[in-house]
């Protein structure tokens, strides 16, 4: 996408849906920033909506009320 305009996660996600209908889209983050997803923008329909998966970082674990509803963990760390 061509585009200078700021997307936060949610809308970029919902763009890309639009626009690439038959394809699914997961959103892939790691344990670092789980604790801080709530303050992002859309942040519950972002984790209510999207499958995530979540890569282990080393020395950062999450509060497990903090993880989103539908995700799986990437085993190991990067």
């Amino acid at each position: 996408m061509n585009s200078n305009k700021y997307w936060p996660t949610y809308h970029l996600l919902k763009e890309f849906q639009s626009m690439y209908s038959n394809h699914k889209f997961i959103f892939t983050l790691g344990t670092d920033l789980i604790d801080g997803i709530s303050t992002w923008n859309n942040s519950a329909q972002l984790i209510k909506e999207f499958e995530f998966i979540i890569c282990k970082r080393v020395n950062y674990n999450p509060s497990p009320e903090n993880y989103p509803e539908n995700y799986r963990i990437l085993e190991g760390y990067i």
